[in-house]
């Protein structure tokens, strides 16, 4: 399945393909999570979309939640966001996606 309401097909005429290469962040990083299952994600083949493993679906990344990363401040988070004309979806909150940001089990001091 493509994506909720486009073909493949249509999700190549209308967005375009990625161009290829190896993306720097993955979504999780950035904070970003499947709008049904919230976990398992990567980037889309399509431009502006995200592909969820768990979903099998391409979902537009405005349509995904997106909560602040540990590593990115509060200054950083705004100004990124808050210049867009898009509005993104947007959760209260951060995320620790990576498995340094624990360490004993624990969360350790992380960027505020």
């Amino acid at each position: 399945m493509a994506s909720p309401t486009l073909t493949d097909e249509q999700l190549k005429e209308q967005y375009g393909l990625r161009p290829i290469g190896t993306a720097f962040d993955e979504p999780f990083e950035l904070g970003y999570k499947c709008p049904l299952c919230h976990t398992n994600i990567t980037w889309s083949e399509f431009n502006d979309h995200i592909w969820c493993y768990k979903c099998k679906i391409d979902y537009l990344s405005f349509d995904c939640p997106i909560t602040r990363p540990c590593w990115m401040n509060k200054r950083t988070w705004d100004k990124l966001y808050g210049n867009y004309p898009e509005r993104f979806n947007l959760q209260k909150g951060r995320v620790h996606p990576y498995p340094d940001c624990r360490k004993d089990g624990k969360l350790h001091k992380c960027v505020q």
